[in-house]
């Protein structure tokens, strides 16, 4: 379902991988820290480095264009590459989920990994 270099571990819903590069998104986004990984907190707190994905200010639980910037972090995306998370997201409700579609090569545009409740 992924590629060797690039995971992405959804907490229960899918099995543990092993990787240099992981995207952690636990149960309820739990706390992942390692110079490796990207660290997704209780609600997702900002963090800027060349070894992580950054998700910056832009990033926002409230708005509908969410996304998330991938770019050159991950060996097998683009620097514009993005994870689109837009108004489907929502912490409230039971309906969550991350529109991998063709940024994943393994993908297909619709695509789609259920992180909800």
């Amino acid at each position: 379902m992924h590629s060797s270099s690039t995971h992405l571990n959804i907490g229960p819903w899918f099995p543990m991988h092993s990787s240099s590069t992981h995207l952690n998104i636990g149960p309820w986004f739990p706390t992942h820290t390692s110079s490796t990984h990207l660290k997704i907190g209780p609600w997702f707190p900002t963090h800027s480095s060349s070894t992580h994905l950054n998700i910056g200010p832009w990033f926002s639980m409230h708005t509908s264009s969410t996304h998330l910037n991938i770019g050159p972090w991950f060996p097998t995306h683009s620097s514009s590459t993005h994870l689109n998370i837009g108004p489907w997201f929502s912490m409230h409700t039971s309906s969550t989920h991350l529109n991998i579609g063709l940024w994943f090569p393994t993908h297909s545009s619709s695509t789609h990994l259920n992180i909800g409740p």
